[in-house]
This record gives structure tokens, sequence and C-alpha cells, in this order.
């Protein structure tokens, strides 16, 4: 191993927890500002209230539909690729006035927020000793993001105003993504079947490992719980 891999190596990892933290945070962002974008829409609290479960809605169907492309294609340009689309959104999130495209745009960057669970799993393959560690890092750069999104966004809207938190985010994602670029990994895909199959061994694995059960059932009711907070 060289001194330039070697120095990669080291700096990868925490740029992956970033990254990561930046993307989750995209979920979190509206829910201080619902009322100050409820104003700008010209609508009530009861539908604007739609605009933060589209955004956690997009991401569950990302989880599904999008995450296992990270099996079949070369994952370093899918993320990448769904980052770009992402920062877009986020900027015309934070032009819009419109309720509807507010709420479509919600649902997107939701989906689009995916890549972080395609981010966490390539932790555990860049490191054979002391994974738990490496993957506890970045985990803990979700959670900073998760965290964190709610405080940053009030603040930011208390100074600047609600679009300046979407418009400031697209900045953050669009760093990240230039970061990735350089330092990331490119790790080839190893699936070569269809999507549809792709989605089926995704399925397929729920009945064969009982360990997958339990821990997406726990993952359910803890997110709901912290949801619910």
């Amino acid at each position: 191993m060289t001194i330039q891999k070697k120095i990669n190596s080291k700096k990868v990892i925490p740029i992956m927890a970033i990254a990561a933290g930046i993307m989750i945070a995209n979920l979190y962002y509206n829910q201080p500002i619902l009322k100050d974008m409820a104003l700008a829409a010209h609508v009530s609290d009861a539908k604007i209230g739609k605009i933060a479960m589209l955004t956690q809605l997009g991401y569950g169907l990302g989880m599904f539909f999008v995450i296992p492309l990270g099996d079949k294609l070369r994952r370093k340009n899918l993320i990448l690729g769904i980052s770009g689309i992402l920062c877009l959104a986020l900027i015309l999130m934070s032009l819009s006035s419109s309720y509807i495209v507010l709420c479509i745009l919600s649902f997107l960057i939701g989906i689009l927020s995916t890549p972080v669970q395609i981010i966490l799993p390539m932790t555990a393959t860049l490191s054979t000793e002391n994974r738990g560690k490496t993957v506890g890092k970045v985990f803990a750069g979700i959670l900073v993001g998760m965290l964190g999104a709610r405080i940053f966004s009030g603040l930011i809207a208390d100074a600047f105003g609600w679009r300046y938190v979407f418009g400031f985010s697209a900045v953050f994602v669009l760093i990240a993504m230039l970061l990735l670029k350089i330092f990331l990994p490119d790790i080839s895909s190893s699936f070569k079947g269809n999507y549809v199959s792709l989605l089926k061994s995704t399925l397929s694995m729920i009945p064969k490992y009982a360990l997958l059960r339990q821990t997406a059932l726990l993952g359910g009711f803890t997110f709901g719980i912290f949801c619910s907070f």
C-alpha cells in the first residue's frame, strides 16, 4: 500500500460519516419550519404537515426501490448521481411557494436522501480490522445529522428565512459530492441479474434470516418512537 492510499484510507471514513450526516439531515429540515412554509404556501397547518410525512414516505420507498441498486450498479456512481439530483431538488425547494410543488419536492428529497444507506454498508467493506468501530463512526455521523438537522433548520430560518435552510443544504450536498468523488473508492457491483430479480432477492432474505426480521421490527418501533418525539 502506497503512502497516498494510506492517507486516503484514513480520510475516507470521516468523509463518509460527514456525507451521510449531510444527506440524512434533509429528512428533518422541514419539521421546525413547517409553520413558515405554510405561510409561504398559503395553506393550513394541517395541510403543511403532510410535507414531513411525504419526506419520510419517500425515504421509505427509496430504501426498498433504490438501495438495492447498490448491488447492481457501481456504488460510487450511484451515490454521486443521486446526490446530484438531490442538490437540484433542494435548490428548487428553496425557490418554490406552490403547495403541490413543495409536496412533490419533499417526496423526492426523501427518495434522494437514500445514498446514506449505500454509504453505511460500504464502510464495512473498507475495513477488515476494527470493522465495528469503523461502521460506528459513520453511524455516529448519521445520528448527528438526524439530531442536528432540526437545530440547524430553526437557527437558519430565524436568521435568514426558511428558504435558506434548503439553499444551505444544497451547498452542503455539493461539497459532500466533491469530497466523495475524490476520496470514495470505486467498488464494482457483483449482482448480474435484472432489477426485478434484484428486488425479489431482497424480499427473499426476510423469511430466510430470523435476525433480520427481529432487527427490522426493532428498528421500525425505534423509528416510530423517535418520530413521535
